[in-house]
């Protein structure tokens, strides 16, 4: 289907707001940057009970985000158990593009399968988010699967809502439901620090979809890390497209500001990890980019070209001669403040 999710979703502004009351300048800057970086689908929350700490209204939040980021496909999360149809219609009619319909694992189909046949006909991209989706048996979550993509449902998605399942597990619970011809999601938090991993798992295993939040901001533990995920992705050739060092700045200069506990992992180490760097060259790295002017993440790149180098300042200066110098200012389109060099 044209209109279906694919690839990354952004879910910062309905998970964030557990930690964060956003408000709609910072929807507006995380929007324009998402947008900015390559993430086509943001959503927001279509109620504000649950413990959601969102001080404005869904309809005020899609409609900042569309004017933010043009690009991007904005929609919505409802609980199957509480949400109104009449909230989630007013969602649609301020631009929410997909319905992500979240139901207990234990009674998925009774809960879920008649709101996705009536949203299904208000036109827009309908998914089934299956909470807790370990407490259920493989063979039990495809039965269901199956009869709510039978409904009408566009894609399906598992939810480690504990944060407590591997990455075998996973991978082989979403091959199960691709063989069985169901389009799969994957939503992860980060308990035992495995929600990317787990992302990447589900890819493996034939996923179409999976989220992330910016600095692994939401409930409990957080979510997949939005921008490790992104970098981890690249290097198994998937989620192309993305502007990963965008991401990590948007991360740390918008989003780490807001949260009251940081958790994430910086913008620092991510490019260590994204460019194979040794952090022994970071001292010697900054003393350059502050000096001249050189964009860190291309001289990193540079210097984990040579491993076989002992890093020292002398050293790092002769191979950043060989390295580009080019640092350009983000265009205003990027709404994030001019980086670090």
């Amino acid at each position: 289907m044209s209109n279906g999710i694919r690839g990354l979703l952004d879910c910062t502004l309905r998970e964030g707001s557990y930690k964060t009351a956003f408000s709609l300048r910072d929807c507006a800057r995380i929007a324009h940057a998402l947008g900015a970086a390559g993430v086509r689908f943001v959503e927001v929350d279509v109620e504000r009970g649950g413990g959601s700490r969102a001080p404005h209204s869904t309809s005020e939040y899609l409609r900042t985000v569309s004017t933010a980021a043009p690009a991007v496909t904005p929609g919505i999360f409802a609980m199957a158990a509480t949400a109104s149809l009449d909230a989630i219609g007013s969602a649609v009619a301020a631009g929410a593009r997909f319905v992500r319909i979240g139901a207990e694992t234990t009674e998925l189909v009774e809960t879920a399968l008649p709101l996705v046949t009536a949203v299904k006909a208000l036109g827009v991209t309908v998914a089934v988010n299956a909470m807790k989706s370990h407490t259920l048996p493989a063979e039990e979550i495809v039965a269901a699967a199956a009869e709510l993509t039978d409904a009408g449902a566009d894609l399906f998605y598992l939810v480690d809502s504990a944060g407590c399942m591997v990455p075998d597990t996973v991978r082989t619970l979403t091959q199960a439901l691709v063989d069985r011809g169901i389009t799969v999601g994957f939503h992860g938090h980060d308990n035992l620090t495995l929600a990317v991993a787990n992302s990447l798992a589900a890819l493996a295993g034939g996923a179409l979809a999976v989220d992330g939040t910016l600095r692994g901001a939401g409930r409990s533990a957080g979510n997949a890390q939005l921008e490790v995920l992104a970098v981890a992705a690249n290097k198994l050739g998937l989620l192309p497209g993305l502007d990963t060092d965008l991401l990590a700045r948007a991360a740390e200069q918008i989003l780490t500001p807001l949260l009251p506990t940081d958790r994430g992992v910086t913008r620092l180490d991510l490019l260590l990890g994204a460019t194979g760097c040794h952090s022994d060259w970071i001292e010697h790295a900054h003393q350059i980019t502050d000096r001249d002017g050189t964009r860190l993440p291309a001289l990193l790149a540079h210097l984990a070209r040579h491993p076989a180098e002992k890093p020292s300042l002398a050293t790092a200066e002769r191979l950043a001669k060989a390295a580009p110098h080019a640092t350009p200012t983000p265009p205003a389109s990027t709404g994030l403040p001019p980086p670090a060099p």
